[in-house]
């Protein structure tokens, strides 16, 4: 295998230090942190988008790609959902509800031979759910940023909050429908 076939592989592995580093450095205080963390959120971002479409293009693509590539995915999702919780964005119990979401459709994935084939049936669920997370962490983040440069009048308007509230239960409802979903059958056929 050369080099360049790897790079998808290292594209989705890059994003789980990314996420401790994250955890390390978010804050909603100070100017210089929060930048870099906004930094390497957008470098997670890009090696997401990337990281596919390459190994799509290279012609690499793999089961343990996808499983790399969710991981990757989950460290960033963690590692915001910790930092809002620490900042005081989110309460404790939606924060545990979203984080166990993480680790439970990766407990699914790893356990289940079929996953990949039950992937395929609850894909849209899965697409809307991440629609639904990302949304709310660029939300989240726009509020501290706005409120971090002076603008807190913005980031407390009724109709954020609504909007954030509204993202985490689409978020929550189909994350754990995604799961069910992907359960359901093989709890019917055990049955």
């Amino acid at each position: 295998m050369s080099y360049l076939n790897r790079v998808p592989t290292l594209l989705s592995i890059a994003r789980l230090p990314i996420g401790g580093l994250i955890v390390l450095v978010y804050t909603n205080d100070r100017l210089l942190p929060f930048s870099i963390a906004i930094g390497l959120i957008l470098i997670a971002l890009i090696t997401d988008v990337m990281d596919g479409r390459l190994a799509r293009a290279l012609g690499v693509t793999s089961d343990d790609g996808y499983l790399l590539d969710g991981l990757g995915d989950r460290s960033v999702y963690i590692a915001l959902i910790l930092v809002f919780y620490k900042q005081g964005n989110v309460w404790g119990g939606v924060a545990w509800l979203l984080i166990f979401r993480e680790v439970a459709i990766y407990a699914v994935r790893v356990i289940q031979v079929e996953w990949s084939l039950r992937l395929l049936k609850t894909r849209r669920l899965s697409v809307a759910h991440a629609f639904f997370i990302r949304m709310w962490f660029g939300l989240v983040i726009a509020k501290d940023g706005l409120t971090l440069v002076g603008a807190p009048t913005w980031s407390a308007a009724r109709l954020v909050e609504v909007v954030g509230v509204s993202l985490l239960v689409g978020a929550l409802l189909t994350g754990y429908l995604s799961i069910y979903s992907t359960v359901a059958p093989r709890t019917r056929s055990l049955e």
